[in-house]
């Protein structure tokens, strides 16, 4: 009996904050952590992800101290145990992102994902690109990566 390919996922920073924010989409991706799947981010979503919860503390006040610190306790408990792999921004990735930045007007942090999106593709082959965000879907869509709105 032939096994199933084990599929690689990119999560970029507005799909992984629903790992740990119940928003639309946090039942879809708690779905697709329970699968056999790998699931990387780029060592930038790590700082965007920990930014946007402690806006949610100070500046929103939707979330309060002792929630903010369980949350990011959580993050990184799940990188500690392997549950998200961390991508390093390497020379190569930054040079990526440059060029991308060449054809079309994106945030650095977005063209970053797709360069992200694109090494790891080159290296790993079976990768989906997870976003909730529809232009960047799209840029990944144009440059030929599978990808799945969150």
């Amino acid at each position: 009996m032939k096994k199933a390919p084990v599929t690689n996922y990119l999560i970029d920073t507005s799909t992984l904050f629903k790992r740990y924010i119940n928003e639309p989409g946090t039942k879809k991706l708690d779905e697709l952590f329970s699968t056999a799947g790998t699931f990387f981010i780029s060592a930038l979503t790590i700082v965007e992800l920990i930014s946007n919860l402690k806006r949610l503390n100070q500046v929103d006040g939707v979330i309060d101290d002792n929630t903010f610190t369980a949350l990011k306790r959580t993050f990184f408990s799940d990188i500690d145990k392997g549950a998200i792999e961390i991508e390093p921004v390497s020379p190569l990735i930054i040079l990526t992102a440059v060029e991308f930045l060449k054809e079309t007007y994106i945030t650095p942090i977005d063209a970053v994902q797709l360069a992200t999106m694109a090494i790891l593709q080159e290296r790993l082959g079976n990768l989906v690109f997870l976003s909730s965000d529809h232009k960047l879907l799209r840029l990944a869509a144009e440059k030929g990566y599978a990808t799945e709105l969150i």
